[in-house]
C-alpha cells in the first residue's frame, strides 16, 4: 500500500478515545482479566496476564542475568475488539476501570453491546479523565466496507492480543 504523507498517522492496533464522542462497536466477546505492565513516562508496557496463585511477576523473580525482579502488582483490564465507527477501523481495546466499567454498566441495562452501537465519551486527562457509555440512538447496519475491514483485522487482533 502507498503512503500518502500527507494524511500520514502512525499505525497501531490499539483504540484511545479523543475528546469528546467516539461512537464504536463491540465485534468480539468481553474479556476481563488482570494484566501485567510497566509504565515509563507517557508509554506502557503489556508483560501478559496474570497468572494467578503462583504468578513470579506478582511475587518478583530472579531473571536470566541474575537481577531480581521486584513483584509487578496486576490492574484490571476489560478487553475487547471493536469497530471505530467514527474512522472506519477496527482495534483492540484494552480498557482500564472508568472505561471498561462505563461499557459493562450500560450493557447490563441495554443488552449485549455487540447488537448496537455505543457512544464513548472522554472528557479530562491523565488521572482526572472521565469516561461514559451510552446506548447509540441509532445503530446502522455494517457497509460492505466495514464487513471487509473486520473479516480482516478482527481474527488477527483476537489471536494476538486475546487468547
Amino acid at each position: 500500500m502507498k503512503i500518502d504523507y500527507k494524511t500520514y498517522k502512525k499505525p497501531t492496533d490499539f483504540m484511545k478515545f479523543p475528546q469528546g464522542d467516539t461512537v464504536i462497536r463491540i465485534i468480539s466477546e468481553g474479556d476481563f482479566t488482570p494484566m501485567h505492565g510497566v509504565g515509563a513516562g507517557s508509554s506502557h508496557r503489556n508483560l501478559g496476564r496474570c497468572r494467578g496463585v503462583g504468578c513470579e511477576l506478582c511475587s518478583g523473580y530472579i531473571d536470566s542475568k541474575g537481577r531480581e525482579v521486584p513483584p509487578n502488582e496486576p490492574k484490571e483490564k476489560w478487553r475487547w475488539v471493536i469497530l471505530d465507527r467514527t474512522g472506519d477501523q477496527v482495534y483492540y481495546l484494552e480498557a482500564g476501570s472508568r472505561c471498561g466499567n462505563a461499557i459493562c454498566e450500560e450493557a447490563k441495562k441495554q443488552g449485549d453491546p455487540q447488537q448496537y452501537d455505543l457512544i464513548i465519551s472522554k472528557k479530562g486527562a491523565g488521572l482526572n479523565t472521565e469516561y461514559a457509555a451510552k446506548k447509540s440512538p441509532e445503530t446502522k447496519p455494517f457497509t460492505q466496507s466495514e464487513m471487509d475491514i473486520i473479516k480482516a483485522r478482527k481474527p488477527l487482533l483476537v489471536r494476538k492480543y486475546m487468547l
